[in-house]
């Protein structure tokens, strides 16, 4: 079984790249095992599952009819501990809205998993959306000063790719 995971992307490239420069900038040298970097991708999930190839995870993405472009907002930047199996890790995010129309999409990607016979991974009950840039080993007071666009809605597309098992969206198809 391969990890996969319907995630949403920025539509505008140059948001994907500044996402993807700020983690190497402050996080590249002291990154654990997640970092985007090397054609990994920003992005918010809605579900990550195990399928037995692409070719089912791909199934699943196209048969999955509450796909469509949503708006997200970033609220703000965060550092947090990690949970099983991540304790004794940090997580650097941008943590977005909980939106009704992300929470619908997410409880629907959910479903929709489990009806074509996926487990999702992502629980609907503890869904918390961010953009993740980097796991770090030990706690870093390293604040992004980028102009990041807070508080203003920005075009995210759904995707589907493989995923590791830290959850690094590898590429999409």
């Amino acid at each position: 079984m391969q990890r996969f995971n319907i995630a949403l992307i920025p539509v505008d490239e140059n948001l994907q790249l500044l996402f993807q420069s700020i983690s190497q900038k402050y996080f590249g040298k002291h990154h654990d095992q997640y970092l985007l970097a090397n054609g990994a991708l920003a992005h918010v999930t809605l579900c990550q599952f195990y399928a037995e190839d692409k070719d089912g995870a791909l199934a699943a993405f196209q048969s999955f009819s509450a796909k469509k472009n949503i708006n997200i907002t970033i609220r703000n930047y965060n550092i947090r501990s990690g949970r099983a199996p991540h304790i004794g890790f940090f997580w650097t995010e941008f943590v977005v809205d909980k939106t009704p129309t992300l929470l619908q999409m997410q409880a629907k990607c959910f479903s929709h998993l489990a009806a074509m016979g996926h487990e999702s991974l992502t629980a609907i009950d503890t869904y918390a959306p961010h953009i993740t840039l980097a796991r770090l080993g030990q706690h870093m007071e390293i604040r992004p000063s980028e102009d990041i666009p807070y508080g203003v809605p920005l075009a995210f597309r759904p995707v589907v790719g493989p995923s590791t098992e830290n959850g690094v969206l590898q590429n999409s198809f």
